[in-house]
């Protein structure tokens, strides 16, 4: 019997052998036919996505060239002046938008940790110049003494950080 290569044939010729190997009964040559049907499908498929791709990349650069006209408008104006930058999103499953004007202030010593960065532009040092003689009512400690206690804590992160927060409170940024 003589060997047939099914991975040349195009998909017309796939279908015509594959009625004819139904036909005759031989489920070898079915196997192999619907093997090499898969693999064209296959790459149908990742032809068809590679397309869907790059249509998605070219309308991703139209739709982000409109959206940067617009906010370059108001940066122009000024009135993005307090901002340091701005999130959107579209969500087109629960048809809902989205956008978040953002505001970062750089870290003195480079960065680094692995938190998102500070939410207000004021240092804990300043804020310990300015509060740190506020007495804490719950614990009658000073925020100063609390803080260089937090400073030696074990969990020193998460010490500091409510310290912090009852300065931010002591000093009105937060309630």
């Amino acid at each position: 019997m003589v060997e047939v290569d099914y991975t040349t044939m195009t998909e017309a010729e796939l279908q015509s052998a594959m009625t004819k190997a139904v036909a005759g009964s031989d489920w070898t040559a079915v196997k192999k036919i619907a093997s090499a049907m898969s693999k064209i499908e296959a790459e149908k498929d990742k032809a068809a996505k590679a397309e869907l791709q790059s249509k998605l990349a070219e309308l991703t650069d139209k739709v982000k060239a409109i959206i940067d006209k617009a906010i370059q408008k108001m940066i122009s104006a000024g009135e993005l002046d307090g901002a340091d930058g701005v999130w959107y999103g579209w969500d087109f499953g629960d048809q809902s938008a989205g956008c978040k004007l953002v505001k970062t202030k750089a870290r003195a010593g480079g960065g680094g940790g692995n938190g998102g960065g500070k939410r207000y532009d004021v240092s804990t040092a300043d804020l310990l110049k300015d509060y740190g003689d506020v007495v804490d009512e719950k614990s009658g400690m000073t925020l100063q003494a609390m803080f260089d206690d937090a400073e030696q804590a074990e969990d020193k992160k998460n010490a500091v950080y409510k310290v912090r927060v009852k300065l931010l409170k002591a000093s009105g940024k937060v309630s």
